[in-house]
């Protein structure tokens, strides 16, 4: 699969991910929350761990597990979070995003 020149450069880390969603998430039509949601996931995956869960979102974030769900839900309908399925866990990536950056 190709990948953008700026994809590649955040999966090296050698842009920083937060920086490019905080100075683009309004001409990607990201809300302020998707933004911040993203930021979270993309943090989780730095630790190597790609499980979603809502519940660790809920505990960082001050808004609800029916809200996070629902925005989740927008960000993976927007094409920015894939979501796979495998031995009953839900494990996530954002190549989405990247490539949207």
């Amino acid at each position: 699969m190709y990948m953008t020149a700026v994809a590649r450069l955040i999966k090296a880390k050698t842009i920083s991910f937060t920086e490019e969603i905080l100075s683009h998430y309004k001409k990607l039509n990201l809300t302020e929350q998707e933004a911040i949601i993203l930021v979270f996931l993309y943090r989780k995956l730095d630790t190597k761990n790609n499980v979603l869960s809502i519940n660790d979102l809920v505990d960082k974030m001050t808004l609800n597990e029916d809200l996070i769900s629902s925005l989740v839900i927008g960000l993976v309908q927007k094409g920015y979070i894939d979501i796979h399925m495998e031995d009953g866990v839900e494990s996530f990536l954002l190549d989405g995003v990247y490539e949207a950056l």
